[in-house]
C-alpha cells in the first residue's frame, strides 16, 4: 500500500473505531455485551490493499451488514428515489439519523425519508457510493465508503448503523471526511 492510501484509510478506520467504542460505552447492556455488534478486522480488500472487515464465523447471522449492503449496492438508497423509500421502509418509527454535516439529527421515519431524499437530490446522476470496508455485525455494523463517479473518487466517510431487535434501523451516524483539510 502506498503512503497516500495509508494517510486516507487510517483516519477513516480511527473514526470507525471511535464510533463503535462510543456505541459500546453508551449502549444498553443487552446490546453492548453482544459479540455480534463488534467488528472483527480480518482479510484483505483488494480494491484498496488494506485490511477489510469480514466474518470469520460462517454460521453467524449478519443482519446489519447484509441490510446495508442491500440498501446501498442493490437498492441504491443514496442515488435513487426508490432506494430512499426502501431505506425509510426499514427504519424504526423512532429512528435517529445523525449526520455530521447537519447541526441537528433527523428523528423518526418521516425525517429519515426526507434525509435520504435530500441525499438523492444532491447526488442523482453524479455517481454512486462504494462500500470499501464493512464490519460483520448482526445488530450493528460500521462501514467505510467512497463517493465514486466513473474512475474518479470523491468524498469518503464512515457510517455506523444500529438495528433494533426487529431488524429495523434505529440509529445511523454518518461521519464524512471534512471538505476542507488543514495544511
Amino acid at each position: 500500500m502506498n503512503k497516500c492510501a495509508v494517510l486516507v484509510v487510517a483516519p477513516l478506520l480511527t473514526c470507525l473505531v471511535v464510533a463503535v467504542e462510543a456505541f459500546v460505552q453508551t449502549a444498553p447492556p443487552s446490546i453492548a455485551n453482544n459479540r455480534d455488534a463488534t467488528a472483527t478486522l480480518v482479510g484483505t480488500n483488494t480494491r484498496l490493499g488494506a485490511g477489510a472487515f469480514s466474518d470469520t464465523r460462517t454460521s453467524q447471522t449478519k443482519r446489519a451488514r447484509e441490510l446495508m449492503r442491500s440498501l446501498i449496492e442493490e437498492g441504491k438508497c443514496y442515488v435513487t428515489d426508490s432506494g430512499a423509500q426502501k431505506f425509510a421502509n426499514v427504519c424504526a418509527p423512532n429512528v435517529v439519523i445523525a449526520d455530521c454535516f447537519f447541526p441537528q439529527p433527523f428523528n423518526g421515519k418521516s425525517q429519515a425519508l426526507q434525509y435520504m431524499q435530500q441525499r438523492v437530490e444532491q447526488r442523482k446522476g453524479k455517481g454512486d457510493v462504494r462500500i470499501d470496508k464493512i464490519s460483520d455485525g448482526d445488530l450493528a455494523c460500521g462501514f467505510a465508503w467512497t463517493w465514486v463517479c466513473g474512475e474518479e473518487e470523491g468524498l469518503r466517510g464512515t457510517t455506523f448503523v444500529e438495528l433494533n431487535e426487529s431488524g429495523e434501523i434505529q440509529f445511523l451516524q454518518e461521519i464524512p471526511e471534512p471538505i476542507y483539510k488543514p495544511g
